[in-house]
This record gives structure tokens, C-alpha cells and sequence, in this order.
């Protein structure tokens, strides 16, 4: 009589499920299991037992033996536990549930846990690490706050300079410099857009003067020359000079135009050698020959020297 049919109520048998203990060591992988209470269990197909282990398994194809019954193999998700997932073979003071197939102990999970008695998170300081608990309650007005690990709700920061070391910027700050790199990376890509390199001299290439010539003390010479067309320019040139024995000297640097008028002119540098960069900004609007010059007042060599020009479009 009743509401469930023979066939269910041998379906759903409450009398084969039982709860026991386990203290055998972490590392031996035959488990013990000992039951108490119900007398009726008995290890069939369908039978549950709730086991609370003393230890968390660290042993490789661990088995269960509950009340003598045998020992059986462990079968979690989809396999049987061998060499990794140990702790659901296992896992010190937490009922677990295990149900028995006809041929293993199937891992079911674990049981609810009833402990209400939790306190908050532990903060963590400079010196000792925090603790796992209940996150502390936001106060009126934190809403948009994030709690650090410090237990505090704190308010993020837009400034840049007030950012603690090691707490990530946040939303707005981190699209202001979104914003600012892809404004810079537009502008940069315009300017590249603009510029027309024409050509450079270096080595032996239509030099006026070969690398490694001698110049003779109080006088200049041409180390280099190209030829501007109509447009604003930018020239940027350099000689590697090295007296001749190494003796303090001054050295002298200058690109100039065509009809020996100064374009630029360097100071002097009192050095055995320098490693000078000119740069002048050029606009003609006829053809003009740029020359790069050099001048020591000791005996020199050249020993390096090029020359670029940059034509703004």
C-alpha cells in the first residue's frame, strides 16, 4: 500500500546507507573503513556509505575496504583514481559521500556543511598573510568601492600619482591612457606620412673626402654633399674626427649651403675625437647642394661620416 510501488521502494532502500570512519595513514592507499550503527548495510549495488577521513590521501590507486567487505577501487568522474585527484579518495574531516556501482565505489561529493559559525576575512599585512572568512560589509556610500586585501573597502583612484604600488589602475584612469597612446600613435602616423627620405652618404659613397683621410690643422673640408630639391628640409649630418697623434685639439663641424653661406655651424669640442649630430631645417625653392664640413686645429682623420636629408611633403 502507499504511494510508491514494490519495485521502487527496493529502488530507494534508506536501510543500505551508512556512516564511518577512516584513520588510516595519508600515504597507504588501502583505506580501512569502519561502520557503526546500522546493521543492516551491506556492500550491493546502490549501497552508500558517508565516510569521515582522519587524513587526506596522498597515495596512488587508493581502494576502499567498509566493514570487511573488500577492497574496492575508487572511480571519480570518469575514471578511476590512480595517480591524481587523490583527495577524493579522501580528504581529512569532510564526510564524503561514496555510492558502490556493483564493481567500485563511485565518488559522490561531499556533505553539506553546516558550520554558520564563519568570521570575517583575516586582513593580510606587510608581514603575515591574511586569512579565508566572510568579506567584510561595505558601508553607505562604498558602492563603488573594492575591498583590499588589507579588509578595507577603499575608492579607487583617477590619480596617477596617488596609485599604490601594486594595485591596478583603474577603469577611467586606465582609458585616459588608452586615449592619450592612441591620440600620440595618430599623430605620429601623420607626421611619418609627411616625411620623404631621400637618401643618405656614408662609407666612400659621392663622398668629397674618403674615410680615413687626412685633413690638414686649420682648415675645412668637404666631407660630403647632397643635392636639395624645392621643398623644406630637414638635414641632419655627422663626421667622426680623431686627431693625429692623439692630442687635444678643436674640432669643428658644419653643413653649409652651396655658395659657402653657413647653415649651421657647431662649437668647438675640445677632444682627442667626436661623435657630433647637426641638424638644420632647410627651405629653398630652387636646387641646392648641402655640404658637410669638418675642421681641426691639430692634424685629423676622418674616420666615419654621413648625412641625411628629410623632405617635408
Amino acid at each position: 500500500s502507499g504511494l510508491m510501488s514494490s519495485n521502487d521502494k527496493l529502488k530507494v532502500d534508506f536501510t543500505n546507507v551508512v556512516y564511518g570512519t577512516c584513520s588510516t595513514a595519508a600515504a597507504i592507499a588501502a583505506k580501512v573503513i569502519t561502520i557503526s550503527g546500522n546493521t543492516k548495510w551491506a556492500l550491493k549495488t546502490g549501497a552508500i556509505v558517508i565516510v569521515k577521513f582522519s587524513a587526506t590521501n596522498t597515495a596512488h590507486n587508493p581502494t576502499l575496504n567498509v566493514n570487511n567487505t573488500g577492497a574496492k577501487r575508487v572511480w571519480y568522474n570518469t575514471e578511476l583514481i590512480a595517480t591524481s585527484n587523490l583527495g577524493f579518495a579522501g580528504t581529512a574531516n569532510r564526510p564524503m559521500i561514496f555510492v558502490y556501482d556493483g564493481t567500485q565505489f563511485v565518488f559522490m561529493g561531499w556533505s553539506i556543511d553546516s558550520n554558520t559559525t564563519y568570521s570575517n576575512m583575516t586582513a593580510a599585512t606587510a608581514n603575515a598573510a591574511g586569512k579565508a572568512g566572510l568579506v567584510p560589509a561595505p558601508g553607505a556610500g562604498k558602492q563603488n568601492s573594492y575591498l583590499r586585501g588589507d579588509g578595507t573597502w577603499v575608492t579607487p583612484t583617477t590619480n596617477l600619482l596617488a596609485t599604490v604600488t601594486g594595485i591596478p589602475l583603474d577603469q577611467v584612469v586606465g582609458k585616459q591612457l588608452k586615449d592619450l597612446h592612441d591620440e600620440n600613435a595618430e599623430e605620429i602616423a601623420k607626421i611619418n606620412g609627411n616625411f620623404d627620405k631621400i637618401g643618405e652618404l656614408k662609407g666612400d659613397y659621392t663622398h668629397l673626402m674618403s674615410n680615413g683621410q687626412m685633413m690638414s690643422a686649420n682648415a675645412w673640408y668637404s666631407a660630403g654633399k647632397l643635392t636639395l630639391t624645392p621643398g623644406t628640409w630637414l638635414v641632419i649630418g655627422q663626421i667622426n674626427i680623431m686627431t693625429v697623434p692623439n692630442v687635444d685639439a678643436m674640432l669643428y663641424q658644419r653643413i653649409i649651403n652651396g655658395d659657402a653661406s653657413i647653415v649651421y655651424a657647431t662649437d668647438a669640442i675640445y677632444t682627442y675625437q667626436t661623435n657630433k649630430q647637426m641638424v638644420t631645417i632647410v627651405n629653398t625653392d630652387i636646387a641646392r647642394d648641402i655640404f658637410i664640413q669638418a675642421y681641426a686645429s691639430s692634424p685629423a682623420g676622418v674616420y666615419a661620416n654621413a648625412m641625411v636629408a628629410i623632405k617635408f611633403k
